[in-house]
């Protein structure tokens, strides 16, 4: 906010304290917001919602109550669906529309889950690629830099389930134009990986991350990944500054580079976090 307000643009710039805005304004703030992602979703391509469902941003907007990060959701959802937008809407309607009053983050989670089932649910009975699934998630809830499919390989994690993961999830991430090897994906929201992390908020087991199990799974794949690495190939210096770039690209040798340094940098972090057993004590012996 200070830089905000000293900025040469300040005398424009109009502040807010929601908490004494009336609801009915920040209502017609989302909901005119709303409007503006459906008509730049109508203007790039086939997006009938509108069309069909001319009361849509309204009732987003009523369900939203006040939260942003839920309307801002449910739109990116909604457009990266498009083709199922109109179908993907009345469930929701229909299912968070009946739950009254909501407390702080019900439809969110709500919305969360729903997100997650429609994206994985296919894969429930494969027991291996759910659980490349859930490495990814347990990553992208705990790992502190954004990460990408071919960073993630060094991790044990299939290119193709991270790309296809990203792709499933384009609605809750943010990732550069196109998914290719080197695209860096970050929640769009604090509230996304909070919610994986939280028993009370995830009611589903099979995308819940443990807070310790997840710790030690990364733990154990830093240590394991740096005594095994060879360290006598010379590595490139990795442009950090540039990774979050449209159309940034990296080798081999530098994503494992950047492996390399995250678990040089964090593996202490992550294994004073973890949950204590056998092979992760194992681990700490060998690298150390």
């Amino acid at each position: 906010m200070g830089a905000l307000r000293s900025c040469e643009y300040s005398s424009i710039i109009d502040y807010r304290d929601l908490q004494k805005v009336a609801p009915e304004v920040i209502n017609r703030d989302i909901q005119l917001s709303i409007e503006a992602e459906f008509q730049k979703a109508s203007n790039s391509g086939r997006f009938t919602l509108m069309e069909e469902r001319p009361d849509a941003a309204h009732e987003l907007a009523e369900l939203a109550d006040g939260l942003f990060i839920y309307s801002s959701t449910i739109v990116r959802y909604l457009v990266s669906h498009r083709n199922f937008a109109v179908d993907i809407y009345d469930k929701l309607l229909e299912s968070q529309g009946s739950i009254g009053p909501p407390r702080l983050y019900e439809r969110l989670n709500m919305l969360y889950c729903t997100i997650l089932r429609n994206s994985f649910g296919e894969f429930d009975h494969d027991v291996v690629h759910m659980g490349h699934i859930r490495v990814v998630l347990t990553w992208l809830a705990i790992a502190y830099h954004p990460l990408s499919a071919r960073r993630l390989r060094y991790a044990g994690i299939p290119t193709s389930v991270t790309m296809d993961v990203i792709d499933r999830l384009l609605s809750v991430l943010v990732v550069g134009e196109g998914i290719t090897l080197d695209s860096c994906m970050k929640p769009c929201h604090a509230s996304f990986p909070q919610f994986l992390l939280d028993e009370t908020r995830c009611q589903e087991a099979a995308f819940l991350v443990e807070p310790s199990s997840g710790h030690h799974l990364i733990a154990a794949s830093l240590l394991d990944f740096m005594v095994y690495y060879d360290l006598s190939v010379p590595l490139k210096e990795v442009p950090y500054e540039l990774e979050e770039e449209e159309g940034y690209t990296e080798d081999e040798d530098i994503a494992s580079k950047w492996m390399l340094d995250h678990g040089n940098a964090f593996w202490t972090d992550y294994t004073t976090r973890a949950r204590c057993t056998e092979q992760l004590g194992q681990c700490i012996r060998t690298f150390t």
